[in-house]
């Protein structure tokens, strides 16, 4: 897909699109033949079929490529440092597990897990997580990816998640590469630099230590949409340079005189294309991150095509696509597969834009964060301290970059940071406003420090040096900080349990006599049984197990609290838990079940599934 899209003015760095551009198509593949019923293990041989076959047409029709640039490699040595720095704290604890705090990890694996064995939208009570949530259902790409991930390996998800989270921090990290290095112009330096700084800093770190699966591919998406997508507004010049439009012209890109061929015109589309893969995955994954590389790109396009107009050159319109009934033939079943995760990312932006406006509370919307976190977590600094400073440093930098940019680029840039801002500060004010802040400033934040290293760099070479270095000690210590903070919300005690499982007969049904956050991980090992509570967890969006106070046995959390409707010495013991059987005589009816109770069984807007 990558030597038949992307355009020749980024094919040096055609080695290092194949992997993210092999995440997204394989994902959405794997989606549409899943939602037409095929089997998981025949779906995933499909697709690595496919592969294979556009792979060796592409070859055959453009060749095998240019040598990719030695700096490739040093990318490459970077991402795979990234790689090992987001496993350090699984490695501390000598077994695959895993870390953080990010309660929708369990929904992920589960979700995962769920597509390895049934159809995306069914219910499947014999799965830890019965079905994937419904306000996720635009999330099947990425969960179908994780899936083929975990059958490939061979292990099952709950223990791919951590790796695979580096590995999609180390993917965004090549993604800020190539957006510093050709789109912005960076000289090596620099761009390894900003790559650097940018993933290091504490909040992308901490989107895939705790893991937050969805965000991170959102995070993961919007360097390449951001690249592309210049691209496709001025190809042939990806490089957004003052004085780029002239240089342009002479290679024949979006300053060609009328007449554009049509390799320019391919190229043109190759381009959108890939932008418009990065945007509809990245909207899949995480719609509340779409309007931050799509406002940029936008606005960079709508100042270009102005231009343009100006200048009497042609205009090619999006309905250029349409060339007759026989474009039918693909656009009809596009469309079909993708109307269930499309319909998910529209209620999901609508149930979002629903509370922008004061007066809607967002008590509902405080996510696991708890509070507002400090702003300058979000800008790879380590400490509050001068923080604000610095910040206005950056700032000033900022602005250094954006002056060199060609102007339709530095005004979706800028109008992206200055909206950024505007809605943390409007979100900071409101009560329960830290998720939106949160979410904000983890999108905006990295737009804002890649920047200022670029702008940095722009300085007198005296001044730039120390600059840059201090940027990469303050980006070093607050990973540090990150990764010796990150614990384990998995431990060894909770994955026995599936060996607690296995020692009781199939049907018995358990009662969870632990605190109600801790039966998440619980249920998700001991889902061949029965399970229920006589507190499960209420008041959050998770799947909860139902309610009971009778059950042939018990599971209790920790170990030593022995309950008192117990029969004899625990059936299985750990550091952490202890099985025991329950006595028949508790009255009332055994309500234990392997459905989980679903709280959330209508989208405010659309009605009921």
């Amino acid at each position: 897909v990558v030597r038949l899209l992307l355009p020749d003015a980024l094919r040096r760095w055609e080695l290092l699109w194949v992997l993210p551009v092999g995440a997204c198509t394989s994902g959405l593949a794997l989606s549409v033949l899943g939602f037409l019923g095929v089997p998981f293990k025949v779906n995933l041989a499909l697709v690595l079929f496919a592969g294979l076959a556009v792979t060796a047409w592409a070859v055959r029709r453009r060749g095998f490529g240019r040598r990719p640039p030695l700096e490739v490699l040093g990318s490459g040595y970077l991402a795979a440092l990234i790689v090992a720095i987001c496993i350090v704290p699984m490695a501390a604890l000598g077994y695959v597990t895993v870390t953080g705090t990010g309660s929708d990890a369990h929904l992920a694996t589960g979700a995962a897990q769920l597509l390895q064995h049934s159809y995306p939208t069914s219910i499947n009570v014999h799965e830890p997580v019965n079905r994937v949530p419904l306000t996720w259902r635009s999330k099947f790409p990425i969960y179908y990816a994780y899936a083929g991930v975990a059958e490939i390996s061979g292990l099952p998800t709950w223990q791919v998640l951590v790796a695979l989270e580096g590995i999609m921090l180390a993917l965004a990290a090549l993604g800020i590469y190539v957006l510093a290095r050709e789109t912005l112009g960076a000289g090596l330096g620099t761009a390894l630099v900003a790559m650097g700084v940018v993933s290091l800093g504490r909040i992308a770190l901490r989107t895939g230590l705790n893991p937050y699966y969805n965000q991170t591919w959102g995070y993961f998406t919007m360097p390449y949409a951001l690249v592309a997508g210049w691209a496709a507004v001025r190809p042939g010049a990806p490089v957004a340079l003052v004085g780029s439009g002239s240089r342009a012209l002479e290679a024949g890109g979006a300053g060609a005189p009328p007449g554009e061929s049509e390799g320019r015109f391919s190229e043109r589309w190759g381009a959108a294309l890939l932008a418009a893969l990065f945007l509809a995955v990245g909207a899949f994954a995480y719609p509340l991150a779409l309007p931050i590389p799509l406002l940029a790109l936008l606005i960079a396009w709508r100042l270009e095509r102005r231009g343009r107009r100006r200048r009497g050159e042609p205009l090619r319109r999006l309905r250029d696509l349409y060339r007759g009934r026989r474009s039918l033939l693909w656009m009809l079943p596009a469309a079909l597969v993708l109307a269930v995760p499309v319909f998910g990312v529209v209620e999901k932006l609508q149930t979002g834009a629903q509370v922008l406006l004061p007066g809607q509370s967002l008590k509902h919307w405080g996510g696991d964060v708890g509070m507002f976190i400090p702003s300058y977590e979000f800008f790879s600094l380590p400490s509050a301290t001068g923080a604000w400073i610095f910040l206005a440093g950056m700032g000033v930098l900022l602005l250094f970059a954006l002056r060199r940019l060609d102007r339709s680029l530095a005004w979706g840039l800028l109008s992206v940071v200055a909206l950024g801002a505007l809605f943390a500060v409007y979100f900071s004010q409101r009560e329960f406003g830290w998720y939106f802040h949160y979410k904000i400033l983890a999108f905006v934040g990295p737009v804002v420090v890649l920047l200022a290293v670029v702008g940095a760099a722009t300085l007198r070479r005296r001044l730039a040096i120390p600059v840059l270095a201090l940027m990469v000690i303050f980006a070093w210590a607050s990973a540090d900080e990150e990764v010796q903070s990150t614990g384990r919300q998995l431990g060894a005690p909770t994955i026995q349990l599936a060996s607690f499982s296995r020692s009781i007969p199939t049907g018995a049904s358990v009662r969870l006599d632990m605190w109600p956050p801790d039966q998440l991980w619980a249920a998700y090992f001991m889902a061949a049984h029965r399970l229920c509570s006589a507190d499960p967890l209420y008041y959050t969006d998770y799947p909860r197990v139902a309610t009971s106070t009778k059950a042939d046995y018990v599971l209790t959390h920790p170990a030593l609290n022995e309950p008192r409707d117990a029969i004899g010495p625990p059936i299985r013991l750990n550091v952490g838990y202890g099985l025991y059987r329950l006595k028949p005589s508790i009255p009332g009816a055994d309500r234990c079940s392997l459905a989980r109770v679903q709280k959330i069984n209508v989208i405010p807007g659309f009605g009921a599934d």
